[in-house]
C-alpha cells in the first residue's frame, strides 16, 4: 500500500536537515549535540 505524504515540501526540508546534521556531526556524537545543531539549522530555516 503506497501512502502519499500531506506536506511533501515541510517533509523534504525536515530530511535535508537531519541529513545535514548527520553529515556535519557524524555518528560520533551524543542526543544533545544533534539536537542543538537541529534546533540552529531550524530556526535558521524558520526565519
Amino acid at each position: 500500500m503506497k501512502q502519499e505524504l500531506i506536506y511533501k515540501d515541510l517533509s523534504y526540508e525536515i530530511s535535508g536537515i537531519l541529513f545535514e546534521v548527520h553529515n556535519e556531526l557524524w555518528r560520533y556524537c551524543n542526543e544533545k549535540q544533534c539536537c542543538d545543531l537541529i534546533e540552529n539549522s531550524h530556526s535558521q530555516f524558520a526565519d
